[in-house]
């Protein structure tokens, strides 16, 4: 009988322990509906991309006065995988398809951080930490945590995103696209693209170019723009520091020529660690059904030569 009834206690306390968890949990819910009733509104034109999708984990979004007191209201206290995406308009964290969106217009900072994030974790497990504020009454800042997958993505996050907060001329930005794009197939395009590359470079943090770049290369597949050309060795000089996503991002879409060649380029470093995941995509790019027969060739022709 004893035990029965000791069971029956232990059972008690536990259910006990539950029902405080949950209402807990829901003061918590309360408490950030009030700072976040709704999640940002994404833009229907989200602008130039400045980074290719960067793989990292979703750790969780707090009060930025308080690192462990976790914002759980719109999902945003589960842990979960992601891809983050800094793009003109501002950065664009993916969570399986629940959207957060970050305008510059409410981005305060971005660093990186360890130890308490929403949770207890070790002193060297770095992520990248954006502050925001939400267009909220509120209006308290919070903080996102993100543990990006690898070293250079990082890299490209606290590039891409920081500049977002210190962009001192987004038109001009524009303007030198528009321009290049008006002169491919022109007699003069080779000289419109060196001085363009050259004021690119005039800029504090010339890589939110490459993207644009590629996405121009990608869009004029028929167009001679060199051999490499140019463009082709300013976006190389990003190497390991973001571009390699960004061409992948592009060959996913929509493979060219001149983007296969510029994909067999980065194969033919044997010592990229990530080399055998470029050889495959290459692969996949032979092997696709819905693009063009030369394009398919071409791709197979640089697999060959690997053989």
């Amino acid at each position: 009988m004893r035990w029965a009834l000791n069971v029956l206690l232990v059972v008690v306390v536990v259910v006990v322990a539950l029902i405080a968890m949950r209402h807990g949990w829901q003061a918590r819910a309360r408490r950030s509906a009030a700072l976040l009733p709704a999640l940002p509104d994404v833009p229907d034109d989200l602008g130039a991309a400045r980074t290719g999708p960067l793989e990292a984990v979703y750790v969780s979004t707090v009060r930025a006065s308080d690192r462990l007191d976790r914002v759980v209201a719109h999902g945003l206290g589960i842990r979960s995988s992601a891809t983050v995406q800094v793009f003109a308009s501002g950065v664009l964290v993916d969570r399986a398809g629940v959207l957060l969106f970050l305008d510059p217009d409410h981005l305060r900072q971005v660093t990186t951080s360890a130890g308490q994030v929403g949770k207890m974790m070790r002193a060297d497990d770095a992520v990248v930490l954006v502050e925001w504020t939400p267009p909220s009454p509120a209006e308290e800042p919070l903080a996102t945590a993100l543990r990006m997958r690898r070293a250079a993505d990082q890299e490209a996050l606290l590039a891409a995103a920081g500049k977002l907060l210190h962009d001192p001329q987004p038109a001009e930005e524009e303007q030198l696209i528009e321009r290049l794009q008006n002169s491919v197939g022109s007699a003069g395009f080779e000289k419109v693209a060196d001085e363009t590359v050259e004021k690119f470079e005039s800029f504090d943090d010339p890589s939110v170019f490459v993207g644009p770049v590629i996405r121009l290369i990608e869009e004029n597949p028929d167009a001679e723009l060199g051999n490499p050309g140019g463009l082709v060795h300013f976006v190389e000089k990003f190497y390991e520091k973001g571009y390699e996503s960004l061409l992948v991002e592009s060959l996913e879409r929509s493979p060219t020529a001149h983007t296969i060649w510029m994909l067999n380029r980065i194969i033919n470093d044997t010592s990229n660690p990530a080399r055998r995941e470029y050889v495959d995509l290459m692969k996949r790019i032979a092997e696709r059904d819905d693009i063009d027969t030369e394009t398919k060739r071409s791709a197979q022709s640089f697999l060959d030569e690997k053989v």
